[in-house]
């Protein structure tokens, strides 16, 4: 699976990437948020889906975004266990609240 194909302009898909600034991106993917918060990522939005799936998606914003992706998608990712762990558990909490919202 290529770096577009995962990461594209549609808003439906469970990743996207910012049509505004290429710096951002959205994404439905735990493990991928996960790792982006872990690698510096700043979490600028968090949006649960209002068709009861419980779906929650993540946007995030860094000058690395790009890299960032490569890296995940090629498996060259590198990342410390600790903060992907701490980020994994930030992240469900975020995922519980906006879900209790709904």
């Amino acid at each position: 699976l290529g770096l577009i194909g995962y990461i594209n302009y549609d808003t439906n898909d469970s990743t996207s990437s910012s049509r505004r600034d290429p710096n951002q991106v959205k994404t439905h993917d735990l493990f991928y948020s996960a790792y982006l918060l872990a690698n510096g990522g700043r979490l600028t939005a968090t949006h649960a889906a209002l068709d009861g799936s419980k779906r929650v998606s993540f946007q995030f914003q860094s000058p690395r975004i790009g890299e960032l992706a490569r890296e995940y998608l090629s498996g060259e990712a590198v990342v410390n266990l600790r903060e992907l762990k701490a980020s994994l558990n930030h992240l469900k909490q975020i995922i519980f609240a906006e879900i209790q919202k709904v």
